[in-house]
């Protein structure tokens, strides 16, 4: 979480421990880039350290937007399979169900010290 939350800052690039610092920022930029569309990941390339990146990520797909959640819990409830095939019907219902989950808010640690219990609020979601 240091890496992604900001708290565990880049050092300079001639302290100790800076290459160790390196490897588990890269590390974390391609467990999350390896987790995002292509689509995706072309406009948000340009983030160096993982921090920028998740950042990114999280100003662009945290922000609540009550109309479209609405809309979309509305055609949730109502979506019908009809005359389309069980892939196409679970595809379709599928795709509502990923737009909504993408609103919800992102915990993140506000203690520092990760004794907020914040790993169970995620795992709660």
């Amino acid at each position: 979480m240091s890496f992604i939350d900001g708290t565990l800052q880049m050092p300079e690039t001639d302290h100790p421990t800076f290459q160790d610092w390196e490897q588990c920022d890269s590390l974390v930029r391609t467990w999350i880039t390896n987790c995002v569309s292509q689509d995706i990941m072309i406009s948000v390339s340009t983030a160096r350290i993982a921090y920028e990146l998740w950042t990114d990520l999280k100003n662009r797909y945290s922000s609540a937007n009550p109309t479209r959640d609405f809309e979309l819990a509305r055609l949730i409830s109502n979506i019908k399979q009809g005359t389309s095939t069980v892939t196409e019907y679970y595809a379709r219902i599928k795709a509502l169900w990923d737009e909504l989950y993408q609103y919800k808010k992102v915990a993140s640690c506000k203690c520092g010290k990760c004794t907020c219990s914040v790993g169970k609020t995620v795992m709660m979601q």
